[in-house]
């Protein structure tokens, strides 16, 4: 899993901040806090989730290619060797 990012924190206070003023205020029952973060909460993991297997991706072909280059420059290494 990855680490939060700032961007993760800041959304996080600001989303608690507004729920616990809407509440104290009455505007919005607790009821209503609760059924709405849970399909809201559904769709942020599916969002992270998207982002996650992106980055996976990216970062299992950058150790690809790294391997790849290493492996390339032991070959024409090894060869110069055997001459």
């Amino acid at each position: 899993m990855s680490r939060p990012t700032l961007l993760d924190l800041i959304a996080l206070v600001v989303i608690l901040a507004t729920t616990f003023l809407l509440v104290c205020v009455g505007h919005v029952s607790a009821e209503s806090v609760a059924v709405l973060a849970t399909p809201l909460a559904g769709l942020y993991a599916a969002w992270k989730g998207r982002e996650l297997d992106a980055r996976d991706a990216r970062d299992a072909r950058d150790a690809r290619d790294a391997k790849d280059a290493k492996d390339a420059k032991d070959s024409s290494h090894q060869r110069e060797v055997t001459r």
